[in-house]
């Protein structure tokens, strides 16, 4: 039993979703190459879901594999359950943290690390992670529907073989069909590219390249990002798709979360979709810096009511839990709170500091600030916190609204891409026309009446919406 020098890991998806369990997107299935060690069999390894952002080093998740088989490479697998990744821990001023959710929308990936040898680690490319994924809302809210865009071509999958180059452009005209892109190469070390029997371009440099097919004047523009990154040696070819440029799932994916931000910050502003990591400082008292998802403004203080427990309306609804509160003027910390005597009431974001113990009622660090606490001043931007808010299961009729806000912004852009514009054709030849009305009208499109349905679908549930999870807002002076 040997550890290994050397670990591959990838996913078998671009997307995911703790919601689309029947689609099988819930379940993230990794592929673990080991390699250089030998006889590995009964080594462990480490496998840990981080999220990809800032330090990339946040793990959410953690299991581990144990390795089986004696070949070198050995691959293994493991899975990882979304709906399972929740809040462990038993802290008694969590109320039951098994049903909140450590993962929020955004970038994800894999990392695996040897357990004898920590310092080998391999990791896959990043993914992501959201409640609507692109293939969800393409498959039932846009089914049947083509996305395509009748003047325009693109390539159906980037080249393989010949790496280091992208496919920018394809003519308008192009015809569809399987195409080669050749790589030839000299002695000297010289590239050059072809398109479908077209001639020979000398690439000597990264930028655009246009290459002429063999047929008229049809051509396509190559972008060479990294010319130390193509094949040294050829010839090598890749056969391409031609096909009409469609709404790809990376544009559907900038809608989705453009509709998600849509719904958090405009139409219930205040609620998080999902459980999110909020702080008022990227760095904590003391250098620490802690994971967070959105950073928030500090809470004013203001003078206490007699015969009241202080109380602080935190400016957000459904608060989880709150990790670390404490008073700040300034850079200077004043009041550290034990967080043992903060009661909440989760659906407001309501707080009320209630000590147990009568002797004492908080910590001060630094500055001994009692009596401004009894006065009758405010104090702006006071109170800091880091906390979790959001709602602990997000219900089917906000998918729905979400893939519906999306829908209508993809259903706007296909129907301005279908003929480009054209509210109908005619035909005529040897006495036989045809007459082709692509909308009901020049001023709509011809997704209109989809639009249109989805847009009432919206206005109706969005005033539910706001009753359900804000209710009445009001401000007593």
């Amino acid at each position: 039993m040997a550890a290994p020098t050397g670990i591959q890991v990838s996913v078998d998806l671009e997307e995911y979703s703790r919601f689309e369990i029947v689609e099988g997107r819930a379940t993230i299935n990794v592929s673990i190459v080991l390699s250089g060690g030998g006889d590995m069999h009964g080594e462990q390894v480490r496998v840990d879901l981080i999220k990809a952002r800032r330090t990339r080093d946040v793990s959410i998740y953690t299991s581990t594999v144990t390795v089986v088989g004696t070949t070198d490479p050995v691959t293994i697998s493991a899975s990882i359950y979304l709906p399972d990744i929740v809040d462990t821990r038993t802290n008694t001023t969590f109320r039951d943290p098994r049903t909140i959710s450590l993962i929020r929308r955004g970038l994800f990936l894999v990392r695996v690390s040897s357990v004898t040898a920590p310092s080998v680690i391999g990791v896959s490319p990043d993914f992501q992670i959201n409640p609507v994924t692109a293939q969800q809302l393409r498959k039932s809210y846009l089914f049947g529907l083509p996305m395509e865009a009748y003047f325009m071509r693109s390539v159906k999958f980037p080249p393989t073989n010949i790496t280091g180059i992208e496919i920018d452009e394809v003519s308008n005209s192009h015809p569809v069909g399987f195409a080669a892109l050749s790589l030839n190469t000299t002695s000297t070390g010289g590239r050059s590219l072809s398109w479908s029997g077209g001639p020979s371009v000398s690439i000597t440099a990264a930028g655009r390249y246009i290459l002429r097919a063999d047929c008229g004047s049809e051509y396509i523009v190559v972008l060479v990002r990294n010319l130390a990154a193509m094949p040294a040696a050829g010839p090598i070819k890749d056969e391409l798709y031609v096909t009409k440029s469609t709404i790809t799932d990376q544009m559907l994916r900038r809608w989705l979360n453009q509709a998600c931000d849509w719904l958090e910050n405009d139409k219930i502003a205040g609620v998080y979709l999902e459980p999110t990591r909020l702080v008022t400082d990227p760095v904590l008292p003391g250098n620490v810096v802690p994971d967070w998802d959105v950073i928030v403004n500090p809470i004013t203080f203001y003078p206490v009511i007699p015969a009241r427990w202080i109380d602080i309306q935190f400016p957000f609804m459904s608060v989880l839990y709150v990790d670390k509160l404490w008073g700040q003027l300034a850079n200077v910390q004043i009041v550290d709170v034990a967080m043992q005597w903060l009661e909440m009431a989760e659906k407001s974001g309501f707080g009320q500091l209630v000590p147990f113990n009568a002797t004492i009622a908080f910590q001060f660090i630094g500055l001994v600030w009692v009596e401004s606490l009894r006065g009758r001043i405010e104090l702006p931007n006071f109170w800091h916190y880091t906390a979790v808010a959001g709602l602990r299961e997000v219900d089917p009729v906000l998918l729905e609204v979400i893939a519906k806000k999306a829908g209508i912004d993809a259903l706007t852009v296909a129907g301005q891409a279908f003929r480009g514009g054209y509210s109908s054709q005619s035909l005529s030849r040897d006495g036989v026309s045809e007459s082709v009305s692509y909308t009901a009208s020049a001023i709509y499109g011809i997704y209109s009446a989809t639009i249109e349905e989805y847009s009432k679908f919206l206005n109706r549930e969005i005033k539910q919406l706001k009753g359900r999870y804000r209710g009445l807002n009001v401000i007593v002076m």
